[in-house]
């Protein structure tokens, strides 16, 4: 059956998985917030437990569903180079390295405003673990990052999506593919 909706819907990862696999012919696409990559961190701070999570972004990508993750750095919380290492490797191994990622920078609000904004540097650095690891399409988010904002071509490097703050330029036609070189972009238009 295909996909009913082509658009990111919101959903909550510890919901069971029976309701997953219920739910898969219609889902187009979700976004998952990963919030950090250790289970202290989901004990601690979330109160939960990031297995459950991480099964159903796994399951998700398993039937089909186009899966895309954010990942909210915590200065001194989430931001250190092996967990954000140890995330992009489970990107690349367990969900492919095609997922977009996009790196959101923390800014203090609502209970944790006991930290400042995440450093410019720390957000370029987690682009840079992520790229480094082999993932196609990693992003900057809640920041004004050009280089890390637009959506490249994984095979010849041509913008594709040219992206300033909340707008966007799309580069490639209704078919789906690189205007120069011809590759398939994994996006639902």
């Amino acid at each position: 059956m295909e996909p009913r909706f082509d658009f990111a819907v919101p959903f909550i990862a510890h919901m069971d998985m029976g309701a997953l696999l219920r739910d898969a012919p219609v889902l187009g696409a979700m976004n998952v917030d990963v919030k950090a990559f250790s289970e202290a961190f989901y004990k601690q701070v979330c109160r939960a437990r990031l297995r459950p999570v991480l099964d159903t972004c796994e399951l998700a990508r398993e039937v089909g569903i186009f899966v895309e993750l954010t990942y909210l750095v915590i200065p001194d919380l989430n931001d250190g180079d092996g967990e954000i290492g140890a995330f992009c490797g489970w990107v690349r191994d367990r969900m492919g390295a095609d997922t977009p990622v996009h790196f959101s920078r923390f800014h203090p609000d609502f209970k944790m405003m006991d930290r400042g904004r995440t450093p410019r540097s720390t957000m370029k650095r987690a682009c840079d673990i992520a790229r480094a690891a082999g993932l196609e399409h990693v992003y900057a988010g809640n920041i004004h990052q050009p280089e890390d904002e637009m959506t490249r071509c994984a095979s010849c490097g041509t913008v594709l999506v040219d992206r300033s703050g909340f707008s966007s330029r799309l580069r490639f036609g209704p078919d789906g593919r690189c205007p120069k070189c011809g590759s398939a972009v994994p996006f639902i238009l």
